[in-house]
């Protein structure tokens, strides 16, 4: 049975249904609690200070079912890539992406994917976007399964697990604001082709040469101008 309305859960609900909007298309940080309280049309325009305490405990509860069904749908694909016992980058990629793919299907799903690419590209984010702490969420496991098949100066020096996360949640995120959208499963395909490549991009030369002299203090030589041709 669903709450009434005007029951303490009943007001929760429209007000993180009306933060998730707003959230969605302005942008968290240009919306205030009030502005949450009178969308959700509560005559208290503190109800939403009331109810959660502050801006990013109510972004936590617009966050938190969708994060709770792609942490499940993440651990369905990793099961079955530790099952498979084959190491593969693209399967890995795959197994990031397709939960935040199955997020497209519905409004609710893309407002979450907008508001998560905006926490991605935020320097000091409002929540944490991926809670590596968390040894039972999907994305620790995700980051530990990758790690062996990385280059080590890419996963400790670059963080290039996380270059790839805040990719695909940037792509996703532009995909679930387009107003016109054509069949979903061409782009995803793209998109875990471009994090499994991300995953796998090399260390090169010019830069371990640069990394090198970082690390011993030294001031990297300067490539020498060519001379001017003609």
């Amino acid at each position: 049975m669903a709450a009434a309305p005007d029951s303490p859960t009943g007001t929760r609900a429209q007000l993180v249904a009306a933060a998730a909007e707003l959230f969605a298309d302005r942008g968290i940080a240009h919306v205030s609690l009030r502005e949450i309280a009178r969308a959700a049309h509560q005559g208290n325009t503190n109800a939403a200070q009331y109810h959660f305490g502050s801006r990013a405990a109510l972004l936590a509860a617009v966050l938190a079912p969708h994060d709770e069904r792609v942490d499940a749908r993440r651990h369905v694909l990793l099961d079955q890539y530790e099952a498979n016992a084959e190491a593969d980058l693209r399967t890995l990629a795959a197994a990031y992406v397709l939960p935040l793919a199955a997020e497209l299907s519905d409004e609710a799903g893309r407002r979450y994917l907008r508001i998560v690419g905006e926490i991605f590209d935020r320097p000091d984010p409002a929540v944490d976007p991926a809670p590596t702490g968390t040894d039972g969420s999907s994305v620790h496991r995700w980051r530990r399964l990758v790690e062996p098949l990385l280059d080590p100066d890419a996963a400790t020096t670059f963080h290039v697990r996380f270059s790839a996360m805040r990719f695909a949640h940037h792509e996703f995120a532009r995909r679930a604001a387009a107003s016109h959208r054509r069949d979903d499963q061409l782009f995803t395909s793209r998109i875990t082709d471009l994090v499994a490549a991300l995953l796998a991009a090399p260390v090169s030369g010019p830069t371990a040469r640069l990394l090198a002299a970082r690390r011993t203090g030294r001031r990297p030589a300067q490539p020498r101008p060519g001379r001017p041709s003609g």
